[in-house]
């Protein structure tokens, strides 16, 4: 029982983060159509994106390994862990390192970025509760022209 637990948390996590990939990617649709400058938002979702590739083929192996057993080829060969579990997290980690997310917002949120985002009656209110003088929308990663 224990198992099957485990094994359907992992596939809830794969579920969700599949879910989380394919969102992101539609965000990342809508801007790259709304910005006017988006040399910094492509690069930014190149990085997260393929970070976030590498994250999911390890969640997937790992629901693989836990799903052959304990005693499986997989638990059992350490080159399968080498290559699946610690390259692939390494590999993310030094992506996110030389390429910081960081650098990128802070250059977009510089720039000025033309971006219209669409205004509804929630957005509005929300926006109505910001403080004096902070971006009124879409706040850190682009700044509304003014």
């Amino acid at each position: 029982l224990g198992n099957n637990i485990l094994i359907g948390g992992l596939v809830l996590q794969v579920v969700c983060y599949t879910a989380f990939l394919l969102i992101s990617h539609v965000f990342y649709s809508h801007v790259k159509l709304r910005a006017t400058s988006g040399a910094g938002w492509r690069k930014l979702y190149i990085v997260l994106f393929s970070s976030c590739v590498l994250v999911l083929i390890r969640s997937v192996f790992r629901v693989v390994e836990f799903a052959a057993g304990y005693d499986g080829p997989i638990a059992t060969n350490e080159k399968y862990m080498y290559a699946f579990d610690f390259a692939l997290i390494a590999i993310a980690v030094v992506i996110l390192n030389v390429y910081h997310p960081g650098m990128y917002i802070i250059k977009t949120a510089q720039k000025d970025v033309d971006v219209e985002m669409a205004q509804t009656p929630a957005v509005a209110e929300a926006n109505s509760f910001a403080h004096e003088g902070t971006p009124r929308d879409f706040s850190t990663f682009a700044a509304p022209k003014k």
